[in-house]
């Protein structure tokens, strides 16, 4: 009897305890711990920390806005994450629709000038020319200024016209490979830009953390960009799992006539 409850309770016990307990699609936004937002000109070479921010590579060759955001991942095992999605909220109604790029900045990038790196830059005093994974502003604000051989091309979607408060979704698996493979720490960067098969004078103009209110709207609860994701359990964790079920099944086995 006393083997039978001593199998009955390490069964159970593995169970209760060895269930993973995160939810299967859990949230991090910039907000949260040292995520960061802000838009960069390259025209002025300056960075914008406001509750709005755009993405344009404007036609008539006056301007070029990026935007970059990053994400702590803290508490997490990047390899661990499926699923990953970057969600972004419509600041405003537009009357068409905006085309927009989402590139992975590597964790070794550095800036043209300054000594950011992925981890440290900082929203109130980053500007175009201290941001890692672009090129110092050449002029010619058509190229982009993108340090491509520190990116990776993470998609590209086109958002929808007239949908101020709607997010706008990037889910290409691109993004998902990216995380599970990141070899930093856990402060994850991006990079927003106008896609470079698009032409336009417009922006595509998306809420920052710290946005209260949008264009026109009453004033709600939290706009700042957000990653989604599920949270596959570690191996060993799940080889512990399927032992307690194993034991359990052996006792149910050996209490039958």
């Amino acid at each position: 009897m006393k083997t039978a409850c001593a199998f009955l309770c390490l069964g159970a016990t593995a169970l209760v305890c060895l269930v993973p307990t995160r939810s299967s699609a859990d949230i991090r936004t910039t907000a949260y711990g040292a995520g960061a937002d802000v838009e960069l000109r390259e025209h002025t070479d300056s960075g914008a920390n406001t509750p709005s921010m755009n993405t344009r590579t404007s036609s008539s060759g006056d301007r070029n806005e990026v935007i970059a955001l990053r994400f702590d991942l803290s508490g997490y095992t990047l390899s661990d994450l499926t699923g990953v999605t970057l969600s972004v909220i419509n600041f405003r109604n537009d009357s068409s629709t905006r085309k927009v790029a989402l590139y992975g900045v590597h964790p070794d990038a550095l800036p043209p000038t300054g000594s950011f790196t992925v981890d440290t830059w900082d929203e109130t005093t980053v500007k175009f020319s201290t941001m890692p994974g672009l090129l110092a502003p050449d002029g010619n604000f058509l190229t982009q200024s993108l340090n491509l051989d520190k990116l990776t091309p993470l998609g590209q979607i086109s958002y929808h016209p007239n949908s101020e408060g709607l997010p706008e979704v990037f889910s290409d698996p691109a993004l998902t490979t990216f995380i599970q493979t990141y070899s930093g720490g856990n402060l994850v960067t991006f990079l927003l830009a106008q896609a470079t098969d698009y032409s336009t004078t417009g922006q595509a103009r998306i809420a920052s953390k710290e946005a209260t209110a949008l264009n026109s709207s009453d004033p709600l609860d939290d706009y700042a960009p957000y990653l989604t994701f599920s949270v596959v359990p570690e191996p060993g964790a799940a080889a512990l799992f399927g032992a307690g079920l194993g034991l359990l099944v052996a006792f149910r086995r050996s209490r039958q006539p």
